[in-house]
């Protein structure tokens, strides 16, 4: 049996009235994501089919893509994507993956100012303050929106 024709999972994806199934290798999921490593020993694991009721099939094929090529897909590079794929990341323990995202963040913000309404978005993920990703939020907002770095921004 080669690469294309073994060991397989099958993950469906549904947010809402969207759903999709990914089929990705098991050696890919096993290898990039102690999340899915630790699904082998459960159901999920032995039937190799998990079920993700909870998140959207644009972030997931993010994600997928991310699996197999280490990067960052070009047509994910919006705020919004960049904070849903940082969510999944983070859900599924994908350190460099999240680390990635934290860069493009980076490079989307080297030509913009953080507005109020991206700080929202960032904090609608309800990512726990001491986050990467909240931290990144909280110092570029307070470095461009007061002269002294201060941050005046509160739970």
């Amino acid at each position: 049996m080669g690469f294309y024709t073994i060991d397989l999972v099958k993950i469906k994806v549904a947010q809402g009235d969207l759903t999709a199934t990914f089929t990705i290798h098991n050696a890919v999921l096993v290898a990039k994501s102690p999340y899915f490593a630790a699904l082998r020993n459960f159901k999920e694991g032995k039937e190799r089919a998990v079920d993700l009721d909870d998140l959207s099939p644009k972030t997931f094929d993010h994600i997928a893509e991310w699996l197999y090529s280490d990067s960052i897909p070009e047509y994910g590079k919006t705020l919004h994507d960049y904070l849903q794929m940082y969510k999944a990341a983070d859900r599924f323990m994908i350190e460099k993956c999240k680390n990635m995202v934290l860069d493009g963040l980076r490079e989307l913000y080297r030509d913009r100012d953080m507005v109020i309404e991206d700080l929202l978005e960032f904090e609608a993920l309800q990512l726990p303050a001491d986050s990467m990703l909240m931290g990144y939020a909280m110092e570029q907002f307070a470095k461009r929106h007061d002269p002294n770095g201060r941050c005046t921004y509160r739970r």
